[in-house]
C-alpha cells in the first residue's frame, strides 16, 4: 500500500473542493443564466434571470455553518431570482425552484 505525505492529501483535498465549487458555481442560477423552473406557481417557465438576491423572509438562518456555506456557494437556498421569459413577463420567486 501507498503512503500518502500530509502535504500530497491537503493537495488532493484542495483539488477535489476546486473542483466541487466549479460544478457548483456551473449550476447556479447567476443572472444573464437560462433556467427552468420546477416548482411552485411558475412551474415549467423558461426565462433568463435578470436579478439573483437574498431572501429576507428565508429560514436559512437556521442552518448550519456548512450548510451556509454550501447553500452561499451555489446562490441557491435562502435566494430569490428574477426571471424574465422569451414572452417579456416577469418573475419572481425561490432560487432552489431551479433545481431538480
Amino acid at each position: 500500500m501507498e503512503r500518502i505525505s500530509q502535504t500530497e492529501k491537503k493537495d488532493r483535498a484542495w483539488n477535489a473542493m476546486r473542483t466541487l465549487s466549479k460544478k457548483i458555481v456551473a449550476d447556479s442560477p447567476r443572472e444573464g443564466k437560462l433556467v427552468e423552473i420546477f416548482k411552485g406557481k411558475h412551474k415549467g417557465k423558461v426565462g433568463v434571470v435578470f436579478w439573483h438576491g437574498r431572501d429576507k423572509f428565508s429560514t436559512s438562518q437556521y442552518q448550519t455553518s456548512i450548510q451556509s456555506a454550501m447553500s452561499e456557494s451555489k446562490g441557491t437556498f435562502g435566494f430569490r431570482i428574477g426571471v424574465k421569459t422569451s414572452g417579456g413577463e416577469k418573475f419572481f420567486t425561490k432560487a432552489e425552484y431551479t433545481i431538480k
